[in-house]
């Protein structure tokens, strides 16, 4: 969302002091892929000073947590190929297709135009 928007942070804060602040049932949970603009933008900020009251960071997650995400039937071939190609991202990992092969579920993710992948660096 802030990408490409020099002004998000400063409505972000501006939205938060003035109307969500005083929400008790309100939590904001910041999170991304581009996890050093959080720190630069958020974390170090004066602006966020004292109102960041929970830092948590995510380990990996192992092969067999991994394996939740695939149908029983699915091999491990199969798996492994497409938590390669994923990095076991859970996001991704929900476009799984028991009725395709990983082989072609990865084709069609990296290079259809609508893939999922085609746009990413």
């Amino acid at each position: 969302m802030a990408e490409g928007d020099p002004k998000f942070v400063s409505v972000l804060k501006q939205t938060f002091d003035t109307e969500l602040q005083n929400n008790k049932n309100l939590t904001i949970v910041l999170c991304g892929s581009v996890s050093f603009w959080i720190c630069d933008h958020i974390l170090n900020s004066k602006d966020f000073l004292g109102r960041i009251n929970q830092d948590l960071h995510l380990g990996e997650m192992t092969l067999n947590e991994a394996k939740l995400f695939f149908p029983k039937q699915t091999s491990e071939l199969e798996m492994l190929l497409f938590l390669l190609h994923t990095g076991g991202v859970p996001r991704y990992l929900k476009e799984y297709k028991k009725s395709m092969s990983s082989a072609a579920q990865i084709a069609d993710m990296s290079f259809d135009e609508g893939g999922l992948f085609f746009n990413e660096f």
